[in-house]
């Protein structure tokens, strides 16, 4: 019994002792600067994917409080597959940028510097409506910008944790180097997948836009003794939301309701 008693507290003593700290950048300049700051040869870098690498054009933009409500208002009444069927066209045409075009600098800097660096996604994964692989979308939307973790990634590797279905009714995977939760814990997921690929790191760098997701990990990090740093990047917030037409919008999501088609600006205006 004192013996389990001094186990407890040394660990206690150990997760307690790790270092953890979040700070908040609102540009690209300083995300690089704390980056580059806390790297060295034996951390893993994780960068979300949505709004840090990349945000949708403006022609697939949701920030408009037009086309939220719309959205709302053509989801009502309806089955999370139904949505799904109705928005499956969306993702299969959206288009995507950079959020910041030096972004691939910094990963530059980090393939160079031979860290190992990857993504760690909340995307869904298997089938989206009449997606049937919505992991393949996440890598088209990645690919649009050219960026690729093929050569970053430590995990080598395709993984899928079937045994831990989410929610969402994807599975956690690794694929092309890069993590999706499938809307799970991303500090579980990740525990999932350094276990299975045996690899230990003794800091852990990560770059999300929500808190939520940058505690997640700390959690993790807390718990295993290692070394967390978090970047609340929050560059993506600041970009002006689009101006939309009303009466247009109604048409597009009309559209998008009763045929299940996102069409693009032209396409709407030459069917009105």
């Amino acid at each position: 019994m004192k013996m389990k008693f001094l186990i407890m507290a040394f660990c206690m003593l150990y997760v307690k002792n790790c270092h953890a700290e979040i700070i908040k950048a609102d540009n690209f300049d300083v995300l690089a600067k704390e980056v580059t700051q806390w790297v060295s040869k034996d951390s893993l870098v994780l960068f979300d994917v949505d709004d840090v690498l990349i945000s949708p054009t403006d022609a697939f933009d949701f920030r408009n409080k037009i086309r939220k409500d719309l959205k709302k208002e053509i989801s009502e009444d309806k089955s999370k597959r139904q949505v799904q069927v109705m928005f499956s066209d969306f993702f299969l045409k959206r288009k995507v940028k950079l959020v910041n075009k030096d972004m691939p600098k910094l990963l530059g800097f980090l393939k160079n510097a031979k860290i190992p660096t990857t993504a760690l996604s909340a995307w869904w994964t298997g089938s989206f409506g009449t997606i049937e692989q919505m992991e393949k979308q996440r890598l088209k939307e990645l690919d649009q910008v050219q960026i690729s973790f093929a050569d970053l990634s430590p995990f080598k590797k395709d993984m899928r944790f079937a045994s831990h279905k989410t929610e969402s009714g994807g599975t956690p995977l690794v694929i092309e180097g890069i993590i999706l939760t499938a809307l799970a814990d991303k500090g579980e997921v990740l525990g999932l997948v350094l276990k299975k690929s045996k690899y230990k790191f003794k800091r852990i760098i990560f770059i999300d836009d929500q808190m939520k997701y940058l505690k997640e990990v700390e959690s993790f990090c807390r718990k295993q003794g290692v070394d967390f740093f978090g970047v609340h990047y929050t560059e993506s917030a600041s970009a002006p939301v689009p101006e939309l037409d009303l009466l247009l919008e109604k048409s597009r999501f009309n559209i998008l309701k009763q045929e299940h088609v996102w069409l693009s600006d032209d396409e709407l205006e030459a069917r009105l």
